[in-house]
């Protein structure tokens, strides 16, 4: 089951850090160790631009994975903090295919590599949460 989230950010930034720009992004598949991405087209991946970093900012709430919480309903009861607010240093794999059909978009995959780490294992629970209430609004 994928797992999107609207309004993430990816910024692109040269290597000594004098010059960024940040791109409107979706993501379209989250897992911990990284994350399928709408992006504007022509983004070059990490290994055709060795000179430029990347760099994914997203948020994550635990409360309201879908983003379409009904009043009524109580998501979490977890001991953290439900709202995360992540930025990610990340790799760009790969281009996968054009990303909305439009012609201006395009699927980059990314590499987080936090796959032993906090942060993955925080990204690893949001799914679960994402999937539990995905499923829970299926057999409603």
């Amino acid at each position: 089951m994928a797992v999107s989230l609207p309004g993430a950010r990816l910024t692109v930034q040269n290597e000594s850090g004098t010059v960024e720009r940040t791109l409107t992004a979706e993501i379209t598949n989250l897992s911990a160790g990284g994350a399928v991405v709408r992006v504007p087209k022509n983004l070059p991946t990490s290994a055709e631009s060795s000179g430029l970093r990347f760099r994914l900012d997203f948020s994550m709430d635990m409360a309201d994975p879908l983003g379409d919480k009904r009043p009524w309903e109580v998501l979490w009861s977890g001991s953290g903090v439900a709202r995360m607010e992540l930025s990610l240093t990340c790799e760009i794999l790969e281009i996968l295919t054009e990303g909305d059909g439009s012609g201006t978009t395009e699927l980059a995959r990314c590499n987080f590599g936090l796959e032993f780490s906090r942060t993955g294992d925080l990204i690893r629970e949001f799914v679960n949460q994402y999937q539990r209430v995905r499923k829970l609004r299926k057999d409603e």
